[in-house]
């Protein structure tokens, strides 16, 4: 199964990094790796 789920979100969207802070991922800075442009990175690992 999965061991970890990533989020990114517009690195200005608050609201939405609330949402991934909300249920339990944490910030792991800025990625390019998504969508040709800046993103703010999150991740959570699974039991």
């Amino acid at each position: 199964g999965l061991t970890r789920v990533l989020a990114v979100t517009n690195p200005e969207n608050a609201p939405s990094q609330a949402v991934c802070r909300r249920i339990g991922m944490r910030p792991l800075g800025r990625t390019r790796g998504y969508y040709d442009k800046e993103c703010a990175l999150f991740r959570v690992d699974l039991p």
